[in-house]
């Protein structure tokens, strides 16, 4: 019988979205769960939201979603409702943590703690720069411990897309906020396995906003170096009004502080390990000041020919129609590179030609029609 035990999560789970269809987005919220909860700053809001889960398809949906995923429209948006986590890793949260714990026993070092624990899915590289985040999260100051201490527990993405924000031009989804157990963000689109069919130029211009994403994730904020190290077309949204792309899941990371004691010209290479898909070294990455890990992971996995399954078969820019074969020797060499030709020059290099390609046909012209 012991064996069976995550039945009771898991029947409990099914339960709940068979009786969804009768709630609204508040009963859903679990308000009554705070102030182990992620907050309640967008709760008003979302009385006026529409939900939109009304079909099978989505009922299903949820049903395998490991975040219990919902849909919503409010004002003309489209939202995503994530719980950020199954019903079982809640009912354990419930029993063994949030029972014994006291939101006025909560520390910031407890913060730290959690955050700098290189066990757990996402992690930053030491203590100072876990500090560092929490300090530049925006609504830190307007929620209790206890609701920063449940996100992290359950899913630090909500933090990150506080910190790294669309508004600011980061290829993420814009974060609206929270109620209860519910984080509220921007639906961005399709996964990016969705648009293996498209033209090949919108493939292009896709391709060109995964590089800029890795590079934007590796240098382009003035605290933070985020390495993904889930990456996968599932956690890759289009929009297929613009085609522009968002990083949806940002629950696996590696965060390193940007004002680090290494020296100036230490910088991490990624190893191509042909029986691995995606290896990576955390204490490798830590120790240096920058790492081309993002631009291995977006060569690799999404543009190579060679992508394994179930990545981007064939890679997201197969049958071209005029592009040079220099463009596919640069990705291959991109994922091949032995470390004395640094893939950042190659990621350059790649987007530059991506470009010339996309200019010559005059696509953004034409987008921009």
């Amino acid at each position: 019988m012991s064996r069976l035990w995550w039945l009771v999560p898991f029947g409990a789970c099914l339960l709940a979205v068979i009786l969804t269809g009768n709630k609204t987005l508040l009963d859903i919220s679990e308000r009554s769960s705070c102030p182990f909860c992620y907050g309640d700053d967008f709760c008003s809001a979302l009385e006026n939201a529409t939900f939109q889960y009304n079909s099978l398809q989505k009922v299903a949906f949820n049903f395998v979603s490991v975040k219990n995923v919902f849909f919503a429209q409010l004002d003309g948006r489209e939202l995503v409702l994530k719980k950020l986590a199954d019903c079982a890793v809640f009912s354990l949260l419930n029993q063994d943590v949030f029972r014994e714990a006291k939101p006025k026993a909560i520390k910031q070092e407890d913060l730290v703690t959690l955050l700098s624990d290189n066990r757990r899915h996402f992690h930053t590289c030491n203590r100072a720069t876990a500090q560092q985040l929490i300090q530049a999260i925006p609504s830190k100051n307007s929620k209790e411990l206890a609701n920063l201490w449940t996100l992290l527990n359950v899913n630090v993405e909500p933090l990150l897309l506080e910190v790294f924000r669309k508004e600011h031009k980061w290829p993420v989804p814009h974060f609206f906020g929270y109620c209860g157990r519910l984080a509220v963000e921007e639906n961005c689109g399709v996964p990016l396995n969705e648009v293996q069919l498209l033209h090949w130029n919108h493939r292009a211009h896709i391709a060109l906003q995964l590089l800029q994403a890795a590079d934007k994730f590796t240098s382009g904020h003035e605290e933070f170096r985020l390495y993904l190290t889930d990456v996968s077309p599932d956690n890759v949204a289009v929009n297929l009004q613009d085609f522009s792309v968002a990083f949806v899941d940002l629950e696996h990371g590696i965060l390193q502080g940007i004002h680090s004691d290494q020296p100036a010209t230490l910088a991490h290479y990624t190893q191509y390990m042909p029986e691995e898909e995606f290896a990576f070294f955390s204490d490798s990455v830590c120790a240096s000041r920058i790492s081309d890990h993002n631009i291995y992971a977006v060569c690799r996995l999404f543009l190579s020919p060679a992508a394994p399954w179930p990545m981007m078969p064939g890679g997201l820019l197969h049958s071209p129609q005029a592009a040079p074969e220099r463009l596919f020797s640069l990705i291959e060499l991109c994922v091949h590179s032995p470390n004395e030709i640094p893939r950042f020059s190659l990621s350059r290099t790649i987007q530059q030609l991506l470009r010339d390609l996309l200019n010559d046909a005059g696509y953004y012209n034409l987008k921009n029609e």
